[in-house]
């Protein structure tokens, strides 16, 4: 329960900054190998959110989601769902600098 506290809280500070999620980033891929699934699943969660949040995360986190083959059927169903997340934030940001570019 301590980590999952924990993934929530890492997750809640990156939606902010990321400066607040560096310190914890290494902590966090290492936990994508935990021994409880919950806690991977959750990681996945948590990592695809920040992706999403952070451009300067993206490339580390969606590697690192895209090697991951894990057994759990749930960790694999939170990596697609959070690779598609990360795609769509890609998508969006693509989006939103081709329309500023047309503007000028």
């Amino acid at each position: 329960m301590d980590r999952l506290a924990a993934l929530n809280f890492i997750a809640a500070l990156g939606e902010n900054s990321g400066k607040y999620v560096t310190p914890f980033l290494p902590r966090l891929l290492t936990l994508l190998y935990d021994k409880n699934e919950l806690v991977r699943a959750s990681v996945v969660e948590s990592l695809a959110e920040i992706a999403a949040n952070n451009k300067r995360f993206r490339k580390i986190i969606k590697a690192k989601l895209s090697e991951l083959d894990d057994r759990s059927e749930l960790v694999m169903k939170n990596v697609q769902e959070g690779l598609m997340k990360i795609s769509l934030a890609e998508a969006a940001e693509k989006g939103e600098s081709e329309g500023e570019g047309e503007e000028s």
